[in-house]
């Protein structure tokens, strides 16, 4: 496994690669809006949970993964808010931001109210409300082969993570 070992590892290795403080700030205004967009309206619990998937997809796949917290949440296919021109100009009222920016330090803490396996192994979600049916069928497919498996309902998502990771804490 060439995963870390802890998400003080993952700010290590993504921190290497932002050596100024402003390019740091643009590192955690990415997650930010990606809290926002994928979870706006569930909280600190649902959004510290949205930042969780972004770390674990570089704490689980190691250096393969791409470098920093931007270059995963803009990763192609990924996250389909970043491809939909509405949500990338929508403005979040203040209250919104501060709520993303407090559950987005609890995420990079670890601090995050649910189990232990959506914490540290959660790699992707799905809203079944609002997922394209071609979203709903990779996940589907996924499953069925093996590649990831349910682990909660968190909010309006439900969470799945590599079977080999999540076994650990089941």
């Amino acid at each position: 496994n060439e995963g870390f070992a802890s998400w003080k590892e993952v700010n290590a290795f993504v921190t290497s690669r932002v050596m100024a403080r402003e390019d740091m700030r643009k590192e955690l205004e990415c997650l930010e809006k990606n809290a926002l967009a994928e979870a706006v309206g569930e909280g600190h619990k649902g959004m510290a949970v949205v930042t969780s998937v972004v770390l674990n997809r570089i704490a689980l796949s190691g250096r393969r993964s791409p470098a920093t917290f931007c270059q995963t949440v803009y990763e192609e296919g990924q996250f389909s808010w970043t491809t939909d021109e509405v949500l990338l100009k929508k403005e979040y009222l203040p209250g919104q931001k501060v709520i993303a920016r407090i559950s987005n330090r609890r995420a990079l803490e670890g601090n995050v109210a649910v189990t232990k396996a959506t914490t540290y192994c959660a790699t992707h979600y799905l809203n079944p409300k609002t997922a394209s049916p071609r979203g709903k069928r990779w996940f589907e497919k996924a499953v069925r082969e093996g590649k990831l498996v349910f682990i909660e309902k968190v909010g309006r998502h439900h969470f799945y993570g590599p079977p080999s990771c999540v076994k650990r804490f089941v």
